[in-house]
């Protein structure tokens, strides 16, 4: 099973990312030569993560690692090409938003006392084996506070592409950065399943602005089309 689940994140982060560089090329690239080029430095990124995995362990810790490393693939990319393009943000949904992932970290890493919590659960699926119900609400909790994250991001700008993958892989950022700075700050357990859940809330939430967004335009293109008709 968790041979399964690491060949099918593998898959969808190749994807992911070369989806994200073909909605940014454009249509007139050459796909076969950016996906070569995605699989490159995607693959050797993988192979890393890989190795970490045998020598430290564990299912866990190789995704952990894989991660991390998709992390570092994709923002560097993504803030140059901003850079570069200057999209126009939405200065209400960038501050709702900054506040909110301010107020997470407090929550989530500075709030709690550091230097007293060394506990890491790297074992997929772990909350499954914990008695009673307090880990399901645990879990959905982890989920449900990422979906605002999944929502505001997709919302920053109000043309572009990419956005239900650009909520997704923000969301996986910022999980990645709080279990990151409570194993290092110990001030929490860095548990793989809360990155796990993390990652499905802002997926969630990423889904949940794509459809508004849509929904909103479609009476739009709808009386644009006829207003060409007559």
């Amino acid at each position: 099973m968790h041979g399964f689940l690491m060949i099918l994140f593998i898959v969808l982060g190749y994807l992911g990312l070369l989806g994200g560089m073909m909605a940014r090329l454009g249509r007139n690239s050459n796909v076969a030569g950016v996906a070569a080029a995605v699989l490159l430095i995607y693959g050797c990124g993988v192979g890393m993560a890989v190795a970490a995995g045998r020598d430290l362990g564990g299912a866990g810790v190789l995704l952990y690692t894989m991660f991390l490393v998709y992390s570092l693939i994709f923002w560097p990319w993504k803030l140059f090409w901003s850079v570069k393009h200057k999209p126009r943000l939405d200065p209400g949904v960038l501050m709702a938003l900054i506040s909110y992932i301010l107020a997470v970290l407090y929550v989530t890493v500075f709030m709690r006392t550091g230097g007293t919590n060394f506990t890491v659960q790297m074992e997929l699926f772990n909350w499954t084996k914990e008695d009673g119900l307090e880990s399901v609400r645990h879990i959905l909790l982890n989920g449900a506070m990422f979906v605002p994250v999944g929502i505001g991001v997709p919302l920053l700008t109000e043309k572009g592409r990419g956005k239900l993958l650009t909520g997704a892989s923000f969301g996986l950022l910022l999980s990645v950065v709080i279990e990151t700075g409570q194993l290092i700050l110990h001030s929490g357990t860095c548990d793989i399943d809360d990155m796990i859940f993390n990652t499905l809330g802002s997926v969630t939430g990423a889904v949940m602005a794509r459809a508004w967004l849509y929904a909103r335009r479609r009476p739009q293109r709808e009386g644009f089309d006829e207003g060409i008709d007559d």
